[in-house]
C-alpha cells in the first residue's frame, strides 16, 4: 500500500485513527468531488476560494484569471492549503454530544506552480475539458494566443497530503446500543439513525438546436 509521507503539518492528531495517508484513498477523495478550496494570505489576510479542480497522477491542476487575486498570489510565491472533501450525511444518535457528519476529506499543503509555457497551458486545459466530457476537445474551438494569455494554470504537487473521514462502518457504534453510547443515553428515545447525502450527476440538458452529447 503506498502511502504519503507525514510531516509536522499532515500528522493527524485528534482522533488520527479517522485519518489516512493511503494515496488510492486521498485520490478517490480528490476525483470524486467536483470542487475544492484554495487558501492563501494575500497582504496580510487569509484568503480563500472554491474552484474547480483535475489531476494528473501526483499532481493537481486549477485554473483562473490572470488578474485573479489567488492565481497572481500564487504566482507570486505564496503558499496554498487546499482543501478537497465530501459531505455524505448526518448521524443521528440519542445524545446530542455524538451528533455527526459522515465526510470524506483531504487537506494539501503546496506552493503552487505557476504554468507560463502556453503549449503547457494547453495541454492542461485539454485534461480539464476531458475531464468534465472525454472526447469534447477534439470537437470545440481551441483557445487563442490571447486567450491562452488572460488564463492562469496553477500545478499544486500531491505530497504534502492526508486524509480524514467518518466513514459509514462508524454508525453503529454512536447508535443505540453502541460502544460510543453513554448509557444515560438509554433514558431518551428520540428517532435515530441517519440522512445520508449523495452527490448526482443529472442528465444532460441540451442547447435547443444544438448537436447530441
Amino acid at each position: 500500500m503506498a502511502e504519503f509521507e507525514q510531516t509536522e503539518r499532515t500528522r493527524l492528531r485528534l482522533y488520527h485513527e479517522l485519518g489516512t495517508y493511503d494515496k488510492e484513498a486521498i485520490y478517490a477523495i480528490i476525483d470524486e468531488t467536483p470542487m475544492c478550496h484554495v487558501s492563501v494570505i494575500i497582504d496580510g489576510h487569509p484568503y480563500i476560494q472554491a474552484t474547480v479542480h483535475w489531476r494528473d497522477g501526483d499532481k493537481v491542476f486549477v485554473h483562473g484569471a490572470v488578474k485573479n487575486k489567488m492565481v497572481n498570489a500564487i504566482r507570486k510565491g505564496a503558499k496554498s492549503c487546499i482543501s478537497f472533501a465530501h459531505f455524505d450525511g448526518f448521524i443521528l444518535p440519542r445524545s446530542g454530544f455524538n451528533h455527526a457528519v459522515l465526510y470524506r476529506s483531504a487537506t494539501l499543503f503546496s506552493a503552487g506552480r505557476f504554468i507560463e509555457d502556453a503549449t503547457e497551458k494547453e495541454q492542461r486545459l485539454r485534461q480539464f475539458i476531458e475531464y468534465i466530457q472525454p472526447g469534447r476537445w477534439d470537437t470545440i474551438r481551441q483557445p487563442s494566443a490571447k486567450e491562452l494569455t488572460q488564463t492562469g494554470i496553477i500545478e499544486f504537487e500531491l505530497k504534502e497530503i492526508s486524509g480524514k473521514s467518518i466513514p459509514a462502518e462508524l454508525v453503529p457504534a454512536l447508535m443505540p446500543g453502541g460502544e460510543l453510547e453513554d448509557p444515560a443515553d438509554a433514558d431518551y428515545q428520540p428517532w435515530t439513525g441517519t440522512i445520508p447525502y449523495t452527490l448526482v450527476a443529472g442528465d444532460p440538458e441540451q442547447n435547443p438546436g444544438g448537436a447530441d452529447p
